[in-house]
């Protein structure tokens, strides 16, 4: 349904390296950005006219450089020197502009170590960078910048001394989903795993237990139920409760109910909650939290080695730290982050009526056949050769990082995803924007992700994945550690074939969903939490695509669902091969049903031979080779030492792997023991 635009650029150039100088030719004039490039008024004029620019000779052209300075302690009214530096990013955006109207072509800003408090999202345009400049926000060498989204808590006083209940004043208006202590994140009031007492009705709940006495809570309308469902992992919070002589009546908000409820089918939908959440009534437990949001008290239960005299607490509070905001025509070109964190965002749409009712990989409905992606922290859209390169997203309440729509040719290269409410990295969508785009332009087209360390996402949001990628062409996936996940590592494709040609929506042309490339990954310890979900998870056409390399294993839920590979509804033309594929209990190969078909899995080196579901049509398997996995190969060992991050990006990787869940509080009740390699489950 292409309307005859090309891609404007095919092949992706190299950010400048080295130094870059600050050269001395004389400040820009005050006001000369806004003649030469109009008003633009979220970064308004620099008044005292600081810019400096650079000069050079080579070859008789002049090769214009700019640096400037910024620290946590500096000054937006200094000269952005090294000296001088200024205080803000949004001062330095100023500066970086002005020198762009001023001839310089590469720019750099220098972030020293520190955290940067924002007081509102940064927006990055083409007017930051665009055609013909690189601009690179860059740590100062051996220090650590921290863009923080969050405000710190102080202030706080002993409220409950038999409970050691402390409080702090953070003011009626504060909303948040997430408080940090030290870096670590502190778990919401909630009560203990699967408690007894519910059973469901059309509207919500009737509660006989003894646990909780819902008529008398404080805030009973910020209480949330949490339900696990398979693969989804829902949010609905409590409208009312009515005493009645079976027990408690409780009638859940709408619409975010009546989305979760719909049908009431029984592979999906909502069910039992497996805890109860946010009621200053549940606070029992060292390392919880309780927001009151009307009276704006904040209560902590501190863990023991934690003293709120001098702890570093934060809550989130900006659901968007960076927008990177192109057009089609006229993208954000040329523009690096190295060496910055990344932290302390929120998300607040789960705290409404809407709750969270989700459909697959943070994909949740707002209205009867309207669905959202659970934004990220992080975003860019319409951006062409975008790095972010070790670099930190961490402590964030949405999904890390977002590649949206004509996005092409960024590198997201080293860096470190951990302690993320949603997914880590999510690429493209699931909108005809992004599966038969009116304007090429707007294909999410070759992007790289290799090396980065993603870790202990999903942490709120149980059903996101590690790095999710919805219709998009030639997104290379290589070289990453993905560990520690309550549900699938790394989900390419969607739709279950129905914008593929043939599929129920009707298009005759292929999806953008092609030549994408999930290769020597290091990829274990998931689907810790939910079910039906593997290492590596597909849907959909995408012919050119490849697993190759990786290094999968220990699979942890013991369910018929699972797989190391797992090939879901319609995918085609997949080529998985190379792979060391162990210890799983249930399948490494899952091809489950016939619209999955033209797919080859070859030469793979697994520990049950055996353990492969294939009802699928047209598929390849062969010359798959028996392991024991505690004495691989030599072929397999080669496979497995290369698969994951390379040598030079393992300092990312956190010590240790973090004991899974205790096996009582994985999966959902209705579901929960179901054997391995049992009987297929049926409605």
């Amino acid at each position: 349904m292409s309307h005859g635009h090309s891609p404007e650029h095919t092949s992706r150039r190299r950010f400048l390296t080295g130094s870059l100088v600050l050269g001395a030719t004389g400040a820009v004039a005050a006001g000369s950005l806004a003649a030469a490039s109009g008003a633009y008024a979220d970064v308004p004029d620099d008044p005292t006219g600081t810019v400096k620019r650079a000069a050079s000779s080579a070859a008789g052209d002049a090769a214009e450089r700019a640096d400037f300075w910024v620290a946590p302690a500096g000054d937006d009214a200094g000269t952005g020197e090294r000296t001088s530096p200024f205080a803000t990013l949004t001062r330095a955006q100023r500066a970086v502009r002005e020198a762009t109207a001023a001839g310089a072509t590469t720019l750099t800003v220098h972030l020293g170590g520190g955290t940067y408090e924002l007081a509102e999202p940064l927006l990055f345009t083409s007017r930051d960078a665009g055609p013909g400049r690189q601009v690179a926000y860059v740590a100062v060498d051996g220090e650590t910048p921290v863009l923080s989204g969050g405000s710190a808590v102080t202030g706080w006083r002993l409220y409950d001394a038999a409970k050691n209940i402390w409080r702090a004043a953070v003011g009626p208006r504060t909303d948040t989903r997430q408080l940090w202590v030290n870096g670590r994140r502190a778990v919401r009031a909630r009560s203990a795993f699967l408690p007894a007492g519910f059973e469901m009705t059309e509207t919500g709940y009737v509660y006989s237990g003894e646990e909780f006495d819902f008529t008398r809570w404080r805030q009973l309308r910020d209480v949330e139920l949490v339900s696990f469902r398979r693969w989804r992992s829902y949010r609905c919070r409590i409208e009312s409760a009515e005493r009645t002589g079976t027990g408690v009546r409780l009638d859940m908000q709408n619409p975010g109910w009546e989305l979760a409820y719909a049908d009431h089918l029984p592979w999906g939908n909502i069910t039992v909650p497996v805890w109860v959440e946010n009621a200053y009534e549940l606070l029992d437990e060292e390392g919880e939290w309780y927001l009151d949001t009307r009276a704006g008290h904040l209560y902590y239960k501190p863990r023991a080695e934690e003293d709120l005299a001098s702890a570093e607490t934060v809550l989130g509070r900006l659901e968007t730290l960076l927008e990177i905001r192109g057009e089609l025509d006229d993208p954000v070109m040329d523009l690096r982050f190295d060496g910055i964190s990344f932290c302390y965002g929120t998300w607040l749409e789960p705290n409404s009526p809407t709750g969270f009712a989700v459909i697959q990989a943070g994909y949740h409905q707002t209205a009867p056949g309207t669905t959202a992606k659970l934004p990220a922290n992080v975003t860019m859209r319409a951006a062409e050769r975008v790095a972010f390169h070790r670099c930190r997203f961490q402590h964030l309440g949405g999904s890390g990082l977002e590649l949206e729509y004509g996005t092409r040719h960024a590198d997201i290269t080293g860096n470190l995803f951990e302690d993320v409410s949603g997914n880590g990295i999510q690429v493209s969508g699931t909108d005809e924007i992004h599966h038969h785009p009116d304007d090429d332009r707007a294909t999410v087209l070759d992007n790289r992700i290799t090396n980065n360390c993603v870790t202990n996402v999903a942490s709120e949001y149980h059903g996101c994945v590690g790095i999710w990628v919805g219709y998009a062409d030639t997104t290379t996936i290589e070289h990453n550690t993905v560990y520690d996940l309550p549900y699938t590592a790394i989900s390419v494709g969607w739709g279950w074939g129905t914008v593929d040609p043939g599929g129920s929506a009707g298009y005759t042309t292929p999806s953008t969903s092609r030549n994408n490339s999930v290769s020597y990954n290091h990829i274990h310890h998931f689907t810790q939490r939910l079910i039906d979900g593997g290492g590596i998870y597909t849907l959909s056409a995408q012919p050119g695509s490849v697993i190759r390399g990786n290094y999968i294993h220990d699979l942890v839920i013991n369910h018929y669902d699972d797989s190391l590979v797992y090939l879901d509804e319609a995918t085609r033309n997949y080529l998985v091969e190379d792979n060391v594929l162990c210890g799983t209990p249930s399948w490494w190969l899952k091809i489950w049903t016939s619209s999955i078909r033209d797919n080859r899995a070859v030469h793979n080196f697994v520990d049950r031979p055996d353990a492969v579901w294939n009802d699928g049509v047209d598929n390849v398997v062969e010359d798959n080779v028996p392991l024991d996995p505690a004495a691989l190969p030599e072929e397999a060992q080669a496979i497995a030492a290369r698969a994951g991050v390379e040598p030079a990006y393992r300092d990312l990787l956190p010590g240790g792997v973090p004991a899974p869940p205790p096996v009582s509080e994985v999966c959902d009740p209705d579901y929960a023991g179901q054997p391995p390699l049992g009987p297929p489950w049926t409605p």
